[in-house]
């Protein structure tokens, strides 16, 4: 969380380089094909961004050449902004570029009426940590992942239509009784065997 958000004035793009705005969707494409994503997911960010409830700014900082050197996205809600997205070119990294893009994002959303920001940055991303660090940012709180043990696909497929078969026999058992005919269609006699 940040909550003193910088002043416009205070941020410039280095010299030599432009701060560029980009759609939603062209922004997807653009953090896609930085990090390396296959096209079917940029596509699927770009529709997700589409279709977000609050609408999202992409921002570019752009070499000499017309090169994307960083590139973060922010969503003002209220008095809040969210960065989201922030990527620097590995070419790029070093020289301070994702700390000049975020505090110019965060000086644009201060004059759009925003006072507080916010941003989700992995624990072991030390170096992000430590750039957000300098803009302000506290951390507010603590999340991890939780994932389901790896098992062999038949195996998972097996058990989803297990349970998805048990479900079924339950409704079919209490007040759903008008179901029982057509479960009976779709589970194939060895199903059910192998459910006793």
């Amino acid at each position: 969380v940040c909550p003193a958000l910088p002043r416009h004035a205070e941020v410039a793009a280095p010299e030599g380089m432009r701060f560029e705005d980009a759609h939603s969707e062209a922004y997807a494409y653009i953090v896609g094909e930085l990090r390396g994503t296959p096209l079917a997911g940029r596509q699927a960010h770009a529709e997700r961004l589409q279709h977000s409830p609050v609408p999202y700014q992409g921002v570019v900082l752009r070499g000499a050449d017309g090169e994307v050197l960083a590139c973060a996205q922010s969503a003002i809600e209220s008095e809040l902004v969210g960065l989201y997205d922030v990527f620097t070119a590995p070419s790029a990294r070093g020289q301070g570029l994702s700390r000049r893009l975020c505090a110019h994002m965060l000086a644009r959303a201060r004059e759009q009426g925003a006072r507080v920001a916010y941003l989700q940055v992995d624990a072991a991303n030390h170096a992000a940590r430590a750039m957000y660090h300098r803009l302000g940012f506290a951390d507010g709180y603590a999340y991890h992942y939780r994932a389901l043990p790896r098992l062999d696909t038949r195996d998972w497929a097996d058990r989803l239509q297990a349970q998805a078969l048990v479900h079924a026999e339950v409704h079919v058992h209490g007040l759903h009784r008008r179901a029982a005919g057509a479960l009976a269609q779709v589970v194939q006699p060895r199903d059910k065997d192998r459910l006793a």
